[in-house]
């Protein structure tokens, strides 16, 4: 009660001493000094604000300025009755004008000069409005747009606001935007969770506003009403649009006006509340927007026909014409401003922190400088007391600032617009450029703009960036929006025109470690295929890629980080052989976990499932094994879960034929071809062989069961007589959907093949491993296992051979695979890339890449998971290709031809005089086996042109070696400059 007591006390003095100063004559200038004088009156009982910004609606676009068409009785009464700025500038776009006005200096010194590609953060680091009232125990809310940065750190509750209700981006229906919206019953961002509000766009942030205000009871408010409203796209009621139509107003400036009506009836509420709640008086109500009309004119000019009012004014939105950045202000708050009137000096966005901050009695951070002035004295009367000033207004809306883009210098009579020279005086249209009569003039104002770049834009080079792997956000949602690019991919609908456009994200790592990266062409929820073949996610100088189907909705890739800043690119491949290149138009990144400090230990297990020390397995099978794909996959993986175990893998994969090419040789009973069979598989000189028999078998009733065992009895004794450990796979079960006779068939005959294979392996006391179920998703035809499902399904079984945990540790010194109990530590270093380096150890040998990647996090493993052949040093000078197109090719080595011939003479093996890199022709042979598979089906490339890599690799002094690490192939030629080092040698094989 005392402290209620003492308020009145102080209000009835200051309402006194106001009194006693019109009575007693004092002038202006003594009522301002009076005023200042009680600032601790002030700071006792601040006022409520109340800020309104409209976009794109220019100083023409009020009924009060003389504009008689549009229809703003509200804002033209709030007019009549306030403060006018009728000098009054912003920025001439979004972004720009709002950052200046949050921070209280140029949009430049902020990070801010454009309203995409990520130049629309505002600096993180910038004190703000809102942060200025939340400190001073202002209740603070924004509701509409922000503009100033979707991601942290930038979002309007990391900058002191406590209460929002925002759309995304720069308008509703940009990318950021939740998907779909179009102004009617959209889901806005309600203190950062998606809410769906039923109504207009306009109307909705306006009840929001209402509502915060009218709940505010113990505390003062701040309210940025930060309206979307004229900007495009151009959508209002019917109602509103149509009363200009029938005046003969075109479209879109029909709507435009409609949509400024809009906003008048809400304004005209918003008033008429705070004046019934009482709150009116000690409320500063602020009227603005943020740069010159959008469509308030009309770029063709008809007889007869209203073409629009810009205030006689030159330049609409985007310009630095006077149109463009001159824009409507009004302050209304009579109880310290005095009487409505004009104010015609120069003044700025920026100008209006600094005189909310006097106004108000907010505290000032003790490092912060505004570029702004106070108008406080100058609105109060005391014109006096204000110098003129100089200012500059520019329009660089490009990724990196150029000096003197699109610029005005700005004082009180002139303009300085580049290299041309108005005075305003004279001249409010700007139509006479008199700078060669008046050099002095022109020189002036350079020398002011000359001092303003020079201390705007120290800051230029630097990044706005998106925090990765903070207790912000569970997921960081990243759009095509913030893209630093040449392109601008700003509206959802952009999108549907599905351009080849590219970008990279700014980002700061705050955690180093392993990232995920879900990349779609549409948000979560939105149904939409990739439609294309390939991914890939870069940062630095690593990478992660995978072949991916053209029907997938989301592909996932990881990678890891370093703590620090970081450049983040994706890119999507419609076809393999095609220079084209776009990026994901949307990633959902998260942070998986660190990557553990590597632990010195040299254990290994003797035994690690059915493997042992020092086994070198061939595979053998059928259906899934004679894929080269599943080969591989499966290789890599069991190779790195047993690297402890210094274990190979040989694929052997029998799909036995005979010289026709149809019959199998195993339980068709070719003897040559058995016999041939057994050769290859000796050649391999294995120690421990899987067999994987019965897939086949089961499709086949042609083949009977007593065959089959007798056939199978055969095999596996004499591969035991061969002093061979074996091991028995069963064959899969089908999931497959598809009702054809081969699935019915393998229906009814898998438990008869199970229970034989069981049956013999018993007899012979194997270990007999059953294979994983092939799901439905993993099929192209409901048999046959496409891209995805073969690397699937080699995860799956190596899961079965290998049970035991693998699990790989990376330091910046060791690396360290863990199998089970034990571990195993070497020193590495690592490449530029990690998708092209050979991880490089002092035993190369037993540390090969396809041993490494499938223990590596996806992206990292991505080279092991496409082509994780081993391509160790080979004796044979021999290049030998299979399965090439008919035609002429030529192999370069280095940019150099080395071997020139048809498909044929190079199947047979044309000799490569290259020093040095030699190729071994088996693994080769393998290598380019794989186009008519995973290849072919991902990378086919129609030029037929195919690039391998290899890697020189010095130790100190010693003579220069070859690291022949398992090859990328890319069918693109485009790719070797972005793919090769001046360390590496690109094989080139080209159809001529």
């Amino acid at each position: 009660m005392k402290k209620f007591n003492s308020q009145i006390w102080i209000r009835l003095f200051f309402v006194g001493l106001v009194f006693l100063s019109v009575w007693s004559g004092f002038s202006i200038a003594s009522a301002a000094e009076a005023a200042t004088k009680s600032t601790a009156v002030v700071a006792a009982t601040p006022p409520n604000v109340l800020l309104i910004i409209a976009d794109d609606q220019g100083y023409g676009d009020i009924g009060f300025h003389g504009n008689t068409m549009i229809q703003t009785p509200n804002l033209d009464r709030l007019a009549k009755d306030s403060i006018r700025l009728t000098n009054f500038h912003v920025d001439p776009t979004c972004a720009e004008t709002r950052a200046a006005l949050m921070s209280g200096q140029y949009a430049m010194r902020g990070g801010v000069w454009h309203t995409v590609m990520g130049r629309s953060f505002l600096n993180a680091s910038r004190w703000t409005m809102p942060q200025a009232f939340k400190t001073a125990g202002f209740r603070t809310g924004i509701f509409g747009k922000w503009h100033l940065g979707d991601n942290s750190p930038y979002r309007p509750w990391e900058r002191g606001f406590d209460e929002s209700l925002i759309h995304g981006g720069g308008g509703v229906g940009q990318v950021p935007d939740h998907w779909g919206n179009d102004y009617f019953d959209d889901t806005f961002l309600q203190n950062g969770k998606p809410t769906q509000v039923l109504g207009y766009c306009t109307n909705v942030f306006a009840q929001a506003a209402s509502r915060f205000m009218d709940e505010t009871k113990d505390q003062p408010f701040f309210c940025y009403l930060a309206f979307n409203a004229p900007h495009s796209p151009y959508k209002v009621p019917e109602s509103f649009e149509q009363k200009y139509l029938n005046q003969g107003v075109e479209k879109p400036m029909s709507a435009f006006y409609g949509m400024i009506e809009c906003i008048d009836s809400n304004v005209g509420r918003l008033l008429e509340q705070l004046q019934s709640s009482g709150k009116l008086d000690n409320t500063i109500v602020i009227y603005m927007t943020d740069n010159g009309t959008a469509a308030g004119m009309s770029n063709q000019v008809k007889e007869g026909k209203w073409n629009g009012y810009n205030a006689g004014m030159r330049g609409m939105k985007g310009t630095v014409y006077e149109g463009g950045h001159r824009v409507p202000c009004f302050i209304h708050y009579p109880k310290k401003l005095g009487a409505a009137r004009d104010v015609g000096q120069l003044t700025a966005h920026f100008d209006l922190l600094p005189t909310l901050v006097e106004l108000c009695g907010l505290s000032i951070p003790k490092d912060w400088k505004s570029d702004g002035m106070s108008l406080v004295g100058l609105i109060q009367g005391d014109a006096g007391s204000w110098n003129d000033r100089t200012l500059v207004v520019q329009s660089q809306r490009i990724d990196h600032p150029e000096k003197r883009r699109k610029f005005v210098v700005a004082d009180q009579r002139y303009r300085l617009v580049g290299e041309e020279l108005y005075d305003l005086e004279k001249d409010p249209g700007q139509t006479q450029n008199i700078s060669s009569a008046h050099p002095d003039i022109v020189q002036r104002l350079n020398r002011f703009y000359e001092a303003f770049w020079n201390d705007v834009s120290k800051e230029n080079d630097d990044y706005q960036r998106i925090h990765l792997g903070t207790d912000a956000d569970a997921e960081v949602y990243l759009t095509a929006h913030d893209w630093h690019s040449q392109d601008i991919v700003a509206y959802q609908s952009d999108l549907n025109r599905d351009r080849a456009v590219n970008g990279e994200w700014a980002v700061d790592v705050r955690k180093a470690g392993v990232y995920q990266f879900r990349l779609r062409m549409r948000p979560d929820g939105v149904q939409q295929p990739l439609g294309g073949v390939f991914a890939l996610v870069r940062a630095h100088n690593q990478e992660s890629y995978t072949a991916i189907s053209p029907d997938s909705q989301e592909v996932r890739l990881t990678l890891s980080l370093a703590e620090g800043p970081a450049m983040i690119k994706t890119v999507l491949k419609r076809e393999a052989n095609s220079g084209e290149e776009r990026g994901f138009y949307f990633a959902y990144v998260s942070y998986l976990g660190a990557l553990s400090e590597a632990t010195a230990s040299n254990s290994a297990a003797q035994e690690v499932g059915l493997f042992q020390q020092n086994d070198r397995v061939a595979l053998l099978g059928a259906t899934l094994f004679e894929r080269m794909q599943m080969q591989d996959e499966l290789e890599t993986i069991l190779v790195s879960r047993t690297a402890n175990l210094g274990v190979s893998f040989r694929n052997v994969a029998w799909s036995g034929d005979d010289a026709s090419g149809r019959a199998r040789a195993v339980f068709g009973g070719y003897e040559e071809g058995y016999q041939r069979r057994l050769k290859d598989l000796a050649a391999a000189k294995p120690t421990h062989v899987l067999v994987a028999y019965g897939m086949n078998e089961a499709f086949d009733k042609n083949l009977t069961v007593d065959v089959f065992k007798q056939q199978m009895r055969r095999l596996l004794d004499d591969l035991v007589k061969s002093n061979y450990r074996v091991s028995l796979l069963l064959p899969p079960v089908l999931e497959a959907s598809q009702a054809d006779v081969r699935l019915a068939n393998y229906k009814e005959r898998y438990p008869v093949i199970v229970a034989a294979l069981k049956e013999i392996g018993s007899e012979r006391q194997l270990s007999v491993v059953a294979m994983p179920e092939i799901k439905n998703e993993w099929t192209a035809n409901g048999i046959h296992l496409n891209a995805a499902g073969y690397s699937e399904y080699s995860r799956r079984l190596a899961d079965v051979l290998v049970p035991s945990e693998c699990k790989l540790e990376l330091s910046e010194d060791n690396i360290t695979l863990k199998v089970s109990d034990a571990e195993r530590t070497k020193p590495i270093s690592f490449g530029d890339k990690w998708s092209l380096e050979a991880i490089e150890s002092s035993n190369a040998s037993e540390w090969r890449w396809k041993e490494i990647a499938p223990c590596l996090p996806l992206p990292l493993r991505s080279t092991g998971e496409l082509m994780p052949v081993d391509m160790a040093p080979a004796l044979s000078k021999k290049v030998v290709v299979e399965g090439l197109a008919d035609g002429e090719y030529v192999l370069e080595i280095g940019g150099e031809e080395v071997a020139k011939g048809t498909a044929g003479e190079f199947a047979k093996g044309i000799g490569c005089s290259a020093p040095g890199l030699q190729m071994q022709t088996e693994k080769l042979r393998r290598l380019l086996h794989r186009k008519n598979d995973l290849f072919f089906h991902h990378y086919r490339p129609q030029n037929e042109t195919y690039l391998f890599l290899f890697r020189k690799h010095e130790q100190g002094n010693n003579a220069v070696e070859i690291d022949q690490f398992p090859p990328i192939i890319a069918p693109l030629e485009t790719e070797a400059g972005s793919l090769s080092h001046a360390s590496e040698v690109v094989w080139v094989l080209r159809k001529k």
